[in-house]
Protein backbone atom coordinates (compact mmCIF):
# COMPACT_ATOMS: atom_id res chain seq x y z
CA UNK A 1 0.00 0.00 0.00
CA UNK A 2 1.78 3.26 -1.24
CA UNK A 3 1.89 6.00 1.30
CA UNK A 4 -1.03 8.81 1.44
CA UNK A 5 -0.07 11.82 -1.38
CA UNK A 6 1.13 14.83 0.64
CA UNK A 7 -1.57 17.40 1.38
CA UNK A 8 -1.02 21.44 2.07
CA UNK A 9 -2.60 21.92 5.75
CA UNK A 10 -5.86 23.46 6.14
CA UNK A 11 -4.37 26.02 8.40
CA UNK A 12 -2.26 27.67 5.02
CA UNK A 13 -3.02 29.75 3.02
CA UNK A 14 -1.05 30.91 -0.80
CA UNK A 15 -1.17 34.72 -0.64
CA UNK A 16 -0.96 37.20 -3.73
CA UNK A 17 1.75 39.39 -4.20
CA UNK A 18 0.89 43.15 -3.08
CA UNK A 19 2.51 44.45 -5.65
CA UNK A 20 4.70 44.56 -8.34
CA UNK A 21 7.83 42.40 -8.18
CA UNK A 22 6.92 41.28 -4.68
CA UNK A 23 6.70 37.30 -3.43
CA UNK A 24 4.27 35.19 -3.47
CA UNK A 25 3.23 33.88 0.59
CA UNK A 26 2.83 30.84 2.34
CA UNK A 27 0.89 31.69 5.78
CA UNK A 28 -0.30 29.34 8.32
CA UNK A 29 -2.95 31.36 10.22
CA UNK A 30 -2.41 34.37 8.76
CA UNK A 31 1.12 34.50 9.57
CA UNK A 32 4.06 34.39 6.70
CA UNK A 33 5.72 31.32 7.19
CA UNK A 34 7.65 31.48 3.63
CA UNK A 35 8.46 33.49 0.80
CA UNK A 36 8.15 31.84 -2.80
CA UNK A 37 8.26 32.25 -5.84
CA UNK A 38 4.80 31.57 -9.00
CA UNK A 39 6.19 28.21 -9.60
CA UNK A 40 6.44 27.02 -5.77
CA UNK A 41 2.87 28.84 -5.14
CA UNK A 42 1.70 26.45 -8.27
CA UNK A 43 3.17 23.59 -7.04
CA UNK A 44 2.04 24.66 -3.30
CA UNK A 45 -1.32 24.80 -5.13
CA UNK A 46 -1.23 21.68 -6.14
CA UNK A 47 -1.29 20.01 -3.30
CA UNK A 48 -4.48 21.26 -1.92
CA UNK A 49 -7.36 18.41 -1.11
CA UNK A 50 -9.20 20.20 -4.26
CA UNK A 51 -6.14 19.55 -6.38
CA UNK A 52 -5.79 16.03 -5.84
CA UNK A 53 -9.78 15.40 -6.02
CA UNK A 54 -9.24 16.58 -10.08
CA UNK A 55 -6.06 15.56 -10.66
CA UNK A 56 -6.25 11.32 -11.44
CA UNK A 57 -2.03 12.00 -10.82
CA UNK A 58 -0.67 13.26 -7.85
CA UNK A 59 -1.43 16.95 -7.28
CA UNK A 60 2.45 17.66 -6.84
CA UNK A 61 2.76 17.51 -10.47
CA UNK A 62 1.02 20.30 -11.32
CA UNK A 63 4.33 22.39 -11.94
CA UNK A 64 7.45 20.65 -14.24
CA UNK A 65 9.36 19.98 -11.86
CA UNK A 66 12.47 17.64 -11.40
CA UNK A 67 11.37 13.98 -9.04
CA UNK A 68 14.47 16.06 -6.65
CA UNK A 69 13.13 19.21 -6.57
CA UNK A 70 9.84 17.72 -5.61
CA UNK A 71 11.03 15.91 -2.77
CA UNK A 72 13.60 18.78 -2.00
CA UNK A 73 10.59 20.91 -1.54
CA UNK A 74 8.01 18.81 -0.18
CA UNK A 75 10.99 18.27 3.10
CA UNK A 76 11.25 21.93 3.48
CA UNK A 77 7.78 22.11 3.61
CA UNK A 78 7.37 19.64 6.50
CA UNK A 79 9.93 21.68 8.11
CA UNK A 80 8.23 24.61 8.07
CA UNK A 81 5.06 22.69 9.25
CA UNK A 82 3.01 23.00 6.01
CA UNK A 83 2.17 20.07 5.61
CA UNK A 84 -0.61 17.66 6.69
CA UNK A 85 0.91 15.54 9.83
CA UNK A 86 3.48 17.94 10.33
CA UNK A 87 1.78 20.87 11.57
CA UNK A 88 3.28 23.03 14.75
CA UNK A 89 1.22 22.94 18.39
CA UNK A 90 -0.10 26.07 18.78
CA UNK A 91 0.32 27.83 21.95
CA UNK A 92 -3.04 27.30 24.12
CA UNK A 93 -3.34 31.11 24.46
CA UNK A 94 -3.25 33.65 21.43
CA UNK A 95 -2.45 36.56 23.92
CA UNK A 96 0.30 34.91 25.88
CA UNK A 97 2.84 33.33 23.83
CA UNK A 98 6.78 31.76 24.43
CA UNK A 99 8.94 32.51 21.64
CA UNK A 100 12.55 31.10 21.19
CA UNK A 101 14.99 31.84 22.69
CA UNK A 102 14.05 34.44 25.65
CA UNK A 103 10.93 36.03 24.86
CA UNK A 104 7.74 35.94 27.17
CA UNK A 105 5.06 38.05 24.43
CA UNK A 106 1.95 39.27 26.02
CA UNK A 107 -0.49 40.58 22.97
CA UNK A 108 -2.28 43.86 24.23
CA UNK A 109 -4.13 44.80 20.80
CA UNK A 110 -4.14 44.87 16.81
CA UNK A 111 -1.84 47.41 15.36
CA UNK A 112 -3.33 47.49 12.36
CA UNK A 113 -5.77 50.19 12.11
CA UNK A 114 -3.75 53.58 14.26
CA UNK A 115 -0.41 52.12 12.13
CA UNK A 116 -2.57 52.53 8.70
CA UNK A 117 -3.90 55.74 10.01
CA UNK A 118 -0.45 57.09 10.57
CA UNK A 119 1.35 55.89 7.22
CA UNK A 120 -1.74 57.65 5.64
CA UNK A 121 -1.05 60.86 7.16
CA UNK A 122 2.69 60.91 6.33
CA UNK A 123 1.80 59.98 2.99
CA UNK A 124 0.47 63.69 2.92
CA UNK A 125 3.40 66.27 1.29
CA UNK A 126 3.17 68.78 3.60
CA UNK A 127 2.96 66.64 6.98
CA UNK A 128 5.98 64.27 5.35
CA UNK A 129 7.85 67.86 5.10
CA UNK A 130 7.23 69.07 8.06
CA UNK A 131 8.43 65.79 10.24
CA UNK A 132 11.72 65.45 8.14
CA UNK A 133 12.43 68.63 8.45
CA UNK A 134 11.59 68.15 12.39
CA UNK A 135 13.61 65.06 12.57
CA UNK A 136 16.65 66.78 10.76
CA UNK A 137 16.07 70.10 13.08
CA UNK A 138 16.55 67.94 16.54
CA UNK A 139 19.26 65.52 15.60
CA UNK A 140 21.66 68.54 14.42
CA UNK A 141 20.31 70.37 17.81
CA UNK A 142 20.85 67.19 19.53
CA UNK A 143 24.05 66.20 18.33
CA UNK A 144 25.98 69.28 19.05
CA UNK A 145 24.06 69.75 23.06
CA UNK A 146 25.23 65.96 23.44
CA UNK A 147 28.89 67.24 22.60
CA UNK A 148 28.17 70.60 24.43
CA UNK A 149 27.61 68.95 27.39
CA UNK A 150 29.87 65.75 27.58
CA UNK A 151 31.43 66.26 30.89
CA UNK A 152 27.96 66.40 32.33
CA UNK A 153 26.30 63.58 30.81
CA UNK A 154 29.54 61.24 31.91
CA UNK A 155 29.68 62.79 35.32
CA UNK A 156 25.85 61.57 35.51
CA UNK A 157 27.32 58.09 34.76
CA UNK A 158 29.50 57.77 37.78
CA UNK A 159 26.97 58.83 40.86
CA UNK A 160 23.73 57.29 42.13
CA UNK A 161 20.64 58.66 40.39
CA UNK A 162 17.86 60.22 42.89
CA UNK A 163 15.04 58.22 43.09
CA UNK A 164 12.53 60.64 41.40
CA UNK A 165 14.73 60.82 38.20
CA UNK A 166 15.49 56.97 38.32
CA UNK A 167 11.73 56.79 38.27
CA UNK A 168 11.35 59.38 35.52
CA UNK A 169 14.13 57.57 33.26
CA UNK A 170 12.31 54.47 33.66
CA UNK A 171 8.72 55.59 32.71
CA UNK A 172 10.69 57.60 29.57
CA UNK A 173 12.65 54.05 28.20
CA UNK A 174 9.70 52.12 28.87
CA UNK A 175 7.35 54.72 26.97
CA UNK A 176 10.55 54.68 24.21
CA UNK A 177 10.18 50.99 23.67
CA UNK A 178 6.48 51.41 22.72
CA UNK A 179 7.28 54.43 20.37
CA UNK A 180 9.90 52.64 18.96
CA UNK A 181 7.41 49.35 18.13
CA UNK A 182 5.28 52.33 17.21
CA UNK A 183 7.89 53.18 14.63
CA UNK A 184 8.49 50.08 12.78
CA UNK A 185 4.45 49.65 12.73
CA UNK A 186 4.22 52.87 10.72
CA UNK A 187 7.05 52.03 8.06
CA UNK A 188 5.68 48.58 7.96
CA UNK A 189 1.95 49.94 6.91
CA UNK A 190 3.60 52.82 4.97
CA UNK A 191 5.18 50.17 2.75
CA UNK A 192 2.18 48.43 2.37
CA UNK A 193 2.08 45.73 4.47
CA UNK A 194 0.43 45.50 8.07
CA UNK A 195 1.42 45.09 11.52
CA UNK A 196 -0.86 42.65 13.75
CA UNK A 197 -0.27 41.79 17.83
CA UNK A 198 1.10 44.38 19.55
CA UNK A 199 1.37 44.29 23.48
CA UNK A 200 4.16 43.89 26.19
CA UNK A 201 6.88 41.08 26.86
CA UNK A 202 9.67 39.87 29.01
CA UNK A 203 12.76 39.86 26.72
CA UNK A 204 16.43 38.34 28.30
CA UNK A 205 14.46 38.81 31.70
CA UNK A 206 14.36 42.94 30.55
CA UNK A 207 10.23 44.19 30.24
CA UNK A 208 9.91 45.45 26.53
CA UNK A 209 7.20 46.25 24.07
CA UNK A 210 6.55 43.94 20.65
CA UNK A 211 5.21 44.70 17.63
CA UNK A 212 4.77 41.60 15.02
CA UNK A 213 5.72 43.32 11.65
CA UNK A 214 5.97 39.19 9.89
CA UNK A 215 3.82 40.91 7.19
CA UNK A 216 6.99 42.34 6.03
CA UNK A 217 7.98 39.36 4.22
CA UNK A 218 5.23 40.06 1.93
CA UNK A 219 7.51 43.16 0.86
CA UNK A 220 9.26 42.52 -1.71
CA UNK A 221 12.23 45.40 -1.98
CA UNK A 222 14.91 44.17 0.40
CA UNK A 223 15.36 47.80 1.23
CA UNK A 224 11.95 48.40 2.06
CA UNK A 225 12.08 45.19 4.69
CA UNK A 226 15.71 46.46 6.11
CA UNK A 227 14.09 50.27 6.70
CA UNK A 228 10.97 48.57 8.64
CA UNK A 229 13.97 46.88 10.39
CA UNK A 230 15.98 50.05 11.16
CA UNK A 231 12.77 52.40 11.73
CA UNK A 232 12.75 51.24 15.79
CA UNK A 233 16.76 52.09 16.41
CA UNK A 234 16.12 55.27 14.28
CA UNK A 235 13.51 56.69 16.95
CA UNK A 236 15.72 55.92 19.62
CA UNK A 237 18.12 58.12 18.23
CA UNK A 238 15.97 61.05 17.72
CA UNK A 239 14.45 60.32 21.38
CA UNK A 240 18.14 60.75 22.57
CA UNK A 241 18.71 63.91 20.19
CA UNK A 242 15.61 65.04 21.74
CA UNK A 243 16.71 64.76 25.38
CA UNK A 244 19.85 66.41 24.57
CA UNK A 245 18.73 69.12 23.05
CA UNK A 246 16.25 69.91 26.08
CA UNK A 247 20.19 69.58 28.31
CA UNK A 248 20.09 73.52 26.05
CA UNK A 249 17.56 74.99 28.52
CA UNK A 250 16.13 72.57 31.34
CA UNK A 251 16.90 74.42 34.75
CA UNK A 252 15.51 71.76 36.51
CA UNK A 253 15.95 67.19 35.75
CA UNK A 254 18.93 67.55 34.17
CA UNK A 255 20.21 64.29 35.35
CA UNK A 256 17.17 62.17 33.94
CA UNK A 257 17.44 63.76 30.73
CA UNK A 258 21.31 62.86 30.61
CA UNK A 259 20.77 59.81 31.99
CA UNK A 260 17.94 59.37 29.40
CA UNK A 261 20.27 60.35 26.49
CA UNK A 262 23.02 57.73 26.98
CA UNK A 263 19.87 54.82 27.70
CA UNK A 264 18.33 55.77 24.45
CA UNK A 265 21.47 56.21 22.59
CA UNK A 266 22.61 52.82 23.70
CA UNK A 267 19.19 50.98 23.22
CA UNK A 268 19.97 52.66 19.56
CA UNK A 269 23.41 50.98 18.94
CA UNK A 270 22.29 47.71 21.18
CA UNK A 271 19.46 47.03 18.76
CA UNK A 272 21.88 47.15 15.72
CA UNK A 273 23.80 44.56 16.81
CA UNK A 274 23.24 41.33 14.35
CA UNK A 275 24.09 38.50 16.64
CA UNK A 276 20.84 38.16 18.95
CA UNK A 277 16.90 38.75 17.27
CA UNK A 278 16.53 42.47 17.62
CA UNK A 279 16.57 44.83 15.03
CA UNK A 280 20.02 44.99 13.62
CA UNK A 281 19.50 40.95 12.66
CA UNK A 282 16.15 41.82 11.26
CA UNK A 283 17.94 44.32 8.66
CA UNK A 284 20.86 41.64 8.03
CA UNK A 285 18.12 38.84 6.95
CA UNK A 286 16.05 41.62 4.62
CA UNK A 287 19.65 42.40 2.89
CA UNK A 288 20.41 38.91 2.76
CA UNK A 289 16.78 37.96 2.35
CA UNK A 290 17.35 34.95 3.93
CA UNK A 291 14.86 33.95 6.21
CA UNK A 292 15.99 31.90 9.85
CA UNK A 293 19.11 33.20 9.39
CA UNK A 294 20.43 32.37 13.26
CA UNK A 295 18.30 29.51 13.96
CA UNK A 296 20.45 28.09 10.25
CA UNK A 297 23.52 29.57 11.87
CA UNK A 298 22.89 28.14 15.40
CA UNK A 299 22.34 24.91 13.82
CA UNK A 300 25.54 25.50 11.74
CA UNK A 301 27.57 25.33 14.76
CA UNK A 302 26.11 21.94 16.34
CA UNK A 303 26.20 20.29 12.47
CA UNK A 304 29.98 21.29 12.64
CA UNK A 305 30.87 19.88 15.85
CA UNK A 306 28.98 16.53 14.89
CA UNK A 307 31.59 16.29 11.74
CA UNK A 308 34.15 17.08 13.83
CA UNK A 309 33.32 14.18 16.11
CA UNK A 310 32.93 11.94 13.16
CA UNK A 311 29.44 12.38 12.91
CA UNK A 312 27.30 12.73 9.80
CA UNK A 313 25.94 16.11 9.46
CA UNK A 314 25.52 19.00 6.54
CA UNK A 315 28.00 21.25 5.47
CA UNK A 316 27.72 24.96 6.31
CA UNK A 317 29.86 27.65 4.83
CA UNK A 318 32.02 28.81 7.41
CA UNK A 319 30.65 32.26 7.85
CA UNK A 320 27.74 30.90 8.71
CA UNK A 321 28.94 28.84 11.74
CA UNK A 322 30.90 31.85 13.00
CA UNK A 323 27.99 33.65 12.75
CA UNK A 324 26.52 30.79 14.91
CA UNK A 325 29.07 31.04 17.52
CA UNK A 326 28.28 34.69 18.04
CA UNK A 327 24.93 34.42 18.38
CA UNK A 328 25.41 31.83 21.06
CA UNK A 329 27.76 33.72 22.79
CA UNK A 330 26.30 37.26 22.82
CA UNK A 331 23.14 35.78 23.83
CA UNK A 332 24.68 33.76 26.74
CA UNK A 333 26.53 37.54 27.66
CA UNK A 334 23.49 39.61 27.39
CA UNK A 335 21.76 36.91 29.67
CA UNK A 336 24.33 36.91 32.46
CA UNK A 337 25.26 40.67 31.88
CA UNK A 338 21.19 41.34 33.02
CA UNK A 339 21.42 38.96 35.62
CA UNK A 340 24.91 40.40 37.62
CA UNK A 341 23.47 43.98 37.29
CA UNK A 342 20.62 42.85 38.65
CA UNK A 343 21.83 40.49 41.76
CA UNK A 344 23.19 43.60 44.11
CA UNK A 345 20.23 45.08 44.00
CA UNK A 346 17.99 41.78 44.73
CA UNK A 347 20.13 41.01 46.96
CA UNK A 348 18.99 44.04 49.42
CA UNK A 349 16.05 41.70 50.39
CA UNK A 350 16.05 37.58 51.36
CA UNK A 351 12.67 37.21 48.88
CA UNK A 352 15.19 39.15 46.74
CA UNK A 353 17.94 36.85 47.16
CA UNK A 354 15.84 33.82 46.60
CA UNK A 355 14.96 35.08 42.98
CA UNK A 356 18.14 35.40 41.93
CA UNK A 357 18.73 31.89 43.13
CA UNK A 358 15.82 30.93 41.14
CA UNK A 359 16.99 32.66 37.91
CA UNK A 360 20.68 30.84 38.76
CA UNK A 361 18.66 27.53 38.71
CA UNK A 362 17.01 28.21 35.37
CA UNK A 363 20.01 29.10 33.43
CA UNK A 364 21.83 25.89 34.80
CA UNK A 365 18.81 24.28 33.64
CA UNK A 366 18.90 25.33 30.27
CA UNK A 367 22.50 24.31 30.20
CA UNK A 368 21.07 20.87 31.45
CA UNK A 369 18.46 20.86 28.44
CA UNK A 370 21.16 21.91 25.73
CA UNK A 371 23.48 19.15 26.70
CA UNK A 372 20.71 16.51 26.49
CA UNK A 373 19.81 17.68 23.03
CA UNK A 374 23.11 17.58 22.16
CA UNK A 375 23.56 14.32 23.15
CA UNK A 376 20.51 13.18 20.78
CA UNK A 377 21.38 14.69 18.12
CA UNK A 378 24.98 12.93 18.41
CA UNK A 379 23.48 9.42 18.56
CA UNK A 380 21.17 10.59 15.40
CA UNK A 381 24.31 12.03 13.59
CA UNK A 382 25.83 8.21 14.67
CA UNK A 383 28.42 9.53 16.41
CA UNK A 384 30.47 6.92 18.41
CA UNK A 385 30.10 5.91 22.32
CA UNK A 386 33.60 5.69 22.63
CA UNK A 387 33.93 9.48 20.42
CA UNK A 388 31.69 11.34 22.51
CA UNK A 389 33.10 9.46 25.91
CA UNK A 390 36.74 11.22 24.51
CA UNK A 391 35.02 14.64 23.19
CA UNK A 392 33.14 15.17 26.99
CA UNK A 393 36.45 13.82 28.89
CA UNK A 394 38.57 16.63 27.03
CA UNK A 395 35.65 19.48 27.68
CA UNK A 396 36.04 18.58 31.32
CA UNK A 397 39.20 18.63 31.63
CA UNK A 398 39.42 21.83 29.46
CA UNK A 399 36.78 23.65 32.09
CA UNK A 400 38.20 22.27 35.20
CA UNK A 401 41.40 23.96 33.80
CA UNK A 402 40.76 26.98 33.11
CA UNK A 403 38.51 26.84 36.48
CA UNK A 404 41.69 26.49 38.26
CA UNK A 405 43.54 29.63 36.93
CA UNK A 406 44.85 31.95 39.42
CA UNK A 407 42.99 35.33 39.78
CA UNK A 408 42.67 38.26 42.06
CA UNK A 409 39.42 37.56 43.76
CA UNK A 410 37.76 40.50 44.54
CA UNK A 411 34.27 41.39 45.78
CA UNK A 412 31.81 44.79 45.06
CA UNK A 413 30.63 46.96 48.18
CA UNK A 414 30.05 50.09 49.52
CA UNK A 415 31.08 53.00 51.98
CA UNK A 416 29.83 55.01 54.03
CA UNK A 417 32.17 57.83 56.57
CA UNK A 418 30.20 59.39 59.17
CA UNK A 419 31.80 61.83 62.08
CA UNK A 420 34.81 61.25 60.54
CA UNK A 421 34.75 57.35 61.08
CA UNK A 422 34.76 55.35 57.63
CA UNK A 423 32.99 51.39 56.96
CA UNK A 424 32.95 49.09 54.42
CA UNK A 425 29.14 48.36 53.79
CA UNK A 426 27.83 45.11 52.50
CA UNK A 427 24.40 43.63 52.37
CA UNK A 428 25.67 40.73 54.95
CA UNK A 429 28.97 39.55 56.90
CA UNK A 430 31.49 37.55 54.84
CA UNK A 431 34.34 36.08 57.10
CA UNK A 432 36.77 36.40 54.03
CA UNK A 433 36.90 39.84 54.86
CA UNK A 434 39.45 40.57 57.91
CA UNK A 435 41.60 43.32 59.12
CA UNK A 436 44.38 43.99 57.17
CA UNK A 437 42.52 43.40 53.60
CA UNK A 438 42.84 46.36 51.22
CA UNK A 439 39.98 48.45 49.83
CA UNK A 440 39.38 50.11 46.47
CA UNK A 441 36.77 53.43 47.35
CA UNK A 442 35.03 54.26 44.13
CA UNK A 443 32.04 56.44 43.53
CA UNK A 444 28.75 54.21 43.20
CA UNK A 445 27.39 55.16 39.30
CA UNK A 446 24.53 53.64 37.30
CA UNK A 447 27.67 52.99 34.73
CA UNK A 448 30.64 53.41 35.80
CA UNK A 449 33.10 53.53 38.90
CA UNK A 450 35.41 56.53 39.22
CA UNK A 451 38.17 55.80 41.48
CA UNK A 452 38.68 57.60 44.75
CA UNK A 453 40.67 56.71 47.90
CA UNK A 454 42.05 53.76 49.01
CA UNK A 455 41.65 52.05 52.60
CA UNK A 456 42.25 49.42 54.87
CA UNK A 457 40.02 46.91 56.97
CA UNK A 458 40.68 47.69 60.26
CA UNK A 459 38.03 46.12 62.26
CA UNK A 460 35.36 43.02 62.47
CA UNK A 461 32.03 43.47 61.29
CA UNK A 462 29.18 45.31 62.90
CA UNK A 463 25.39 45.91 62.37
CA UNK A 464 24.85 49.82 61.18
CA UNK A 465 21.84 51.63 59.26
CA UNK A 466 23.86 52.16 55.64
CA UNK A 467 22.36 54.86 53.18
CA UNK A 468 20.71 53.12 50.21
CA UNK A 469 23.76 54.97 47.91
CA UNK A 470 26.35 52.83 49.57
CA UNK A 471 24.99 49.27 48.09
CA UNK A 472 22.97 50.59 45.14
CA UNK A 473 23.23 53.46 42.81
CA UNK A 474 20.41 55.46 44.00
CA UNK A 475 19.84 58.23 46.49
CA UNK A 476 16.44 59.71 48.07
CA UNK A 477 15.74 56.30 50.02
CA UNK A 478 15.81 55.44 53.85
CA UNK A 479 18.86 54.11 55.16
CA UNK A 480 18.88 50.30 55.22
CA UNK A 481 19.64 47.71 57.90
CA UNK A 482 23.26 46.25 56.53
CA UNK A 483 26.61 45.30 58.13
CA UNK A 484 30.00 47.66 58.58
CA UNK A 485 33.67 47.06 58.62
CA UNK A 486 35.53 49.87 60.56
CA UNK A 487 37.97 51.54 57.24
CA UNK A 488 41.37 52.91 57.85
CA UNK A 489 41.40 56.12 55.69
CA UNK A 490 44.69 58.48 54.91
CA UNK A 491 42.35 61.13 54.79
CA UNK A 492 38.30 60.60 55.84
CA UNK A 493 37.99 64.24 55.35
CA UNK A 494 38.65 64.90 52.11
CA UNK A 495 37.06 61.40 51.04
CA UNK A 496 33.17 61.54 49.62
CA UNK A 497 30.65 60.66 51.99
CA UNK A 498 29.00 57.88 50.47
CA UNK A 499 30.66 55.28 47.18
CA UNK A 500 31.08 52.29 45.97
CA UNK A 501 34.03 49.86 47.30
CA UNK A 502 36.07 46.93 45.78
CA UNK A 503 37.87 44.58 48.47
CA UNK A 504 40.75 42.20 47.38
CA UNK A 505 40.58 39.08 48.69
CA UNK A 506 44.11 37.73 47.55
CA UNK A 507 44.88 35.11 45.52
CA UNK A 508 41.38 32.41 44.04
CA UNK A 509 40.62 30.95 40.45
CA UNK A 510 38.35 31.75 37.87
CA UNK A 511 36.14 29.04 38.79
CA UNK A 512 35.86 30.46 42.33
CA UNK A 513 35.37 33.66 41.25
CA UNK A 514 32.56 33.19 39.04
CA UNK A 515 30.82 30.97 41.39
CA UNK A 516 30.61 33.41 44.18
CA UNK A 517 29.82 35.89 41.48
CA UNK A 518 26.88 33.55 40.37
CA UNK A 519 25.43 32.77 43.92
CA UNK A 520 27.58 33.44 46.64
CA UNK A 521 25.49 36.79 47.81
CA UNK A 522 22.43 35.78 47.38
CA UNK A 523 23.24 32.57 50.04
CA UNK A 524 25.08 34.83 52.22
CA UNK A 525 21.89 37.36 52.23
CA UNK A 526 19.75 33.92 53.20
CA UNK A 527 22.56 32.71 55.54
CA UNK A 528 23.40 29.85 53.75
CA UNK A 529 27.45 28.97 53.04
CA UNK A 530 30.41 30.72 53.68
Amino acid sequence: MSDPAPRLADTVTIDEPIAPGAPWILSVRGVPRARVGPAVATFAAGLRPSAHETDETDGTRSTPLTDEETAALLREFAAAGLLVGSERREPRSRRLQLRPPASLQLTLLDATRPALALARLLRRRPVRLLAVAAVGAVLLLGTASAIAHSAEIAAVLSEPLPLPSLLAVSVAFLLAGAVHEAGHAVSLAAFGGRPRRAGVMIFYLAPAFFCDVTDGWRLGDRRSRAAVALAGPAVHLVLAASAATALLWAPTGRPALACFVVAAALSAVTNLIPLVHLDGYLALVAVLDRPFLRKAAIGAVGDAVLRLLGGTAPRASPWLVLFGVGCRGFALLLVGWAYVRSVPVLTLTEPGAAIALVFAAALLGALVVSVVRFARAAKEARVGALRVAVASTVLAAALVGVAALPLEERIEAGYVVRNGEAFLVRTSADPRIVPGIPVRLTSNGIAVRSPRSTAVISGPAEPLLAPIAALAPLTGLDDVPAVGYPLALPDSASTPPVGGASVSLGRGTVGGAVLDLVTGDALRRLGVGR
